[in-house]
């Protein structure tokens, strides 16, 4: 008979999505070990309860999914057997829990690169409406690489016990009197959302003056409401749920995982950048990047050398024409393995890249395994 892992949920329909991912990662790694997975949501027990469960289904191991904050059951309630706390929104109180987090800085740090297309003359982030710990951690490395470009950086400052109309009037404000083609990053799509309301009570259109960077990738509000366009850093919750899986089999007590891509929509786009060619450019590349587009293609579509053209690009992008290039048919290669109908044979071909040896050189430099070791772990 398979062993049994227990996945314990919370479950909030307004993050179904990111729940499905991460689930799709522990059923991978399961697979591999020919484990069975049983899912239980915590609105089906108390914590009580829960040794009770335990000795009825006698896992191997157990996933606490406690990424919304709503619950994280003590050590004490599981006994002798391996828990794994899957992405906490927070510093455990269990001296050696096991956890699986998200690199905070990373994910800062990926809205900062797409912000910083066209040069903005000024940046600002938005927090959440709660005091979270990884909250603190984005807004506190956003505002660390700002400070390394020497630009400024405005935070909306947290107000306790507000409530949602009140805090948009008041985000409405404060956006405002920000500077015109200021660069927003917003810690989560929630707080994109109340942005991008508070940006429309302001008459700021985006992107025409501001751009505006997400984070989760998980757009749609509870209630199947409209959903606002702008871009969101895809969080990799897939390689979250598998390395929490892994850990149930390996010694180490914390693991980590980041951004995967950047889902680029309407708010990082348009004239509100400071160099409307530049922003063209890359435009151009995100299009026609996986057609063969090659760095002397792209400087021949603008006047003046291909030199000044690579300079001018460099100046304002922070990276070469062919760095944006290759950042664009990897994160193409990224997303086509993790569908298993695309063979790894073809990835290659259909991302751009000159022969397959160039994509595996530069994916294993990149990522630091093989292209099947990493499908491996991220197939949905």
């Amino acid at each position: 008979m398979a062993a049994t892992v227990l996945y314990i949920d919370y479950a909030s329909l307004a993050i179904k999505e990111k729940r499905q991912r991460q689930l799709n990662g522990v059923l991978r790694f399961a697979k591999a070990c020919v484990w069975n997975v049983r899912t239980l949501s915590c609105d089906d027990f108390r914590p009580s309860a829960l040794p009770t469960i335990l000795a009825r289904l006698r896992p191997v191991g157990c996933i606490d999914d406690c990424s919304d904050g709503h619950h994280e059951l003590p050590p004490r309630l599981f006994g002798d057997i391996p828990v794994i706390y899957l992405d906490p929104t927070g510093r455990l109180p269990w001296h050696g829990a096991r956890t699986v987090v998200c690199d905070n800085a990373a994910v800062a740090s990926r809205a900062f690169r797409e912000l910083s297309i066209g040069l903005p003359p000024s940046y600002a982030v938005i927090g959440f409406f709660e005091l979270r710990q990884w909250a603190r951690e984005r807004v506190s490395a956003f505002r660390a690489l700002c400070r390394e470009v020497g630009k400024p950086c405005a935070v909306f400052p947290y107000k306790a016990g507000e409530g949602e109309d009140a805090r948009i009037t008041r985000l409405a404000r404060w956006i405002s009197s920000l500077p015109l083609h200021c660069a927003v990053f917003a810690v989560n799509d929630p707080a994109a959302r109340e942005a991008m309301q508070a940006f429309r009570i302001a008459i700021r259109p985006v992107p025409r003056t501001a751009t505006l960077v997400g984070v989760d990738a998980l757009w749609p509000p509870a209630g199947g409401n409209p959903c606002p366009r702008f871009s969101s850093v895809r969080l990799d919750f897939d390689l979250a749920g598998y390395l929490a899986a892994k850990m149930l089999s390996a010694s180490n007590r914390v693991a980590t995982f980041g951004p995967l891509l950047v889902e680029r929509l309407e708010s990082t786009r348009g004239v509100g950048r400071r160099k409307p060619d530049i922003l063209k450019a890359v435009d151009i590349i995100r299009e026609k990047a996986c057609n063969g587009l090659t760095a002397a293609d792209l400087a021949d579509l603008f006047p003046g050398s291909r030199n000044l053209f690579e300079r001018r690009f460099r100046e304002a992008m922070g990276r070469s024409v062919l760095k944006e290039i290759l950042d664009v048919r990897l994160e193409n290669a990224l997303s086509l393995l993790s569908r298993p109908d695309v063979p790894i044979g073809a990835v290659a071909s259909l991302c751009g890249f000159s022969s397959d040896i160039a994509l595996r050189k530069l994916f294993r430099l990149r990522m630091g395994v093989s292209m099947r070791q990493w499908r491996s772990s991220h197939l949905r």
